[in-house]
């Protein structure tokens, strides 16, 4: 180093040891950093799945005085009379229609009706009340007051149900399988069976065979088969011309339950279902919900 150059005290301590006052501390020459910026959040876009069903949450604007009736939904087991006939069934309420079953298991009902059909419903003493139907009337008892207020709470409650549409096609008919004479009628998407013409007019049905599982095929001269995945109908007509109106008016119903089908929907969209699951050809026409296969016609 040159000579007559002064050298600078260091900058941690004096030459006698002690610490330097805050005068001789040099100021750093480059600024401080600056504050880091709070993170941003990144939205994620969405991007919508193949094969689903997109339903409008929007709910329709009606008039001020227009109520909105829930359904109503109970089930219990039941004493049951029909005249003199008592038994023990499996009563469920859902909604629109009253179901009674002798086992919970069961496929076909012993008795199933729309609660537009009940025109009044009577409480009795013991846990007993009567469901009526017109002249007719149904018999029940529950084991419990409780029950039995649940249920005429809940058949009095369902009453304003609107009654349903009018049926497509109505008539006797002669079931095989036990065999016999019975009335029968179409709407709905549902054909409905009842024990006779007057059961028909009250609305007190005997078992109900919903359309969108099922498929008609003829079995004879004068006769129908209607196959469910549960069970084989059995069905005999006074003339073959009644046996084309019924095979024609339940497979109308047929495709139309299948065509407002749930699952029909998803056999649609399904972006897999783009050929005939039966002989291959590109843009089948028909969607079999039993199958849940797409098919040509």
């Amino acid at each position: 180093m040159e000579e007559g150059l002064e050298k600078p005290p260091a900058a941690s301590q004096t030459s006698s040891g002690n610490i330097p006052s805050p005068g001789n501390i040099l100021a750093p020459c480059r600024p401080p950093p600056p504050p880091p910026r709070p993170p941003q959040s990144i939205k994620k876009q969405k991007t919508p799945r193949a094969a689903t069903i997109r339903v409008s949450r929007k709910k329709k604007k009606g008039p001020p005085s227009e109520k909105r009736t829930s359904e109503v939904k109970m089930s219990s087991w039941l004493d049951f009379w029909k005249g003199f006939r008592h038994s023990v069934v499996w009563a469920s309420l859902d909604g629109p229609l009253m179901s009674l079953w002798k086992r919970r298991t069961d496929k076909a009902s012993e008795a199933v009706f729309h609660v537009s059909s009940v025109t009044r419903v009577k409480r009795q003493d013991k846990g007993r009340f009567s469901v009526y139907f017109g002249k007719k009337h149904l018999d029940f008892m529950a084991h419990s007051s409780v029950v039995q207020e649940g249920w005429i709470s809940a058949l009095q409650s369902s009453r304003g149900q609107p009654s349903p549409s009018p049926p497509q096609h109505h008539g006797p008919i002669t079931i095989k399988d036990p065999r016999n004479r019975v009335y029968a009628s179409v709407f709905s998407r549902v054909l409905w069976v009842y024990h006779n013409k007057e059961d028909y007019q009250v609305g007190l049905a005997w078992f109900s065979v919903p359309l969108n599982v099922a498929n008609v095929k003829p079995a004879g001269k004068r006769s129908f088969s209607l196959i469910t995945p549960y069970k084989t109908f059995s069905f005999a007509v006074d003339s073959t011309a009644d046996l084309s109106i019924w095979q024609s008016c339940l497979s109308a119903s047929i495709r139309s339950a299948m065509s407002c089908s749930q699952v029909a929907q998803r056999l649609w969209e399904n972006p897999v279902n783009k050929v005939c699951g039966d002989c291959g050809d590109a843009n089948p026409e028909w969607a079999s919900v039993n199958l849940l296969l797409l098919l040509c016609e």
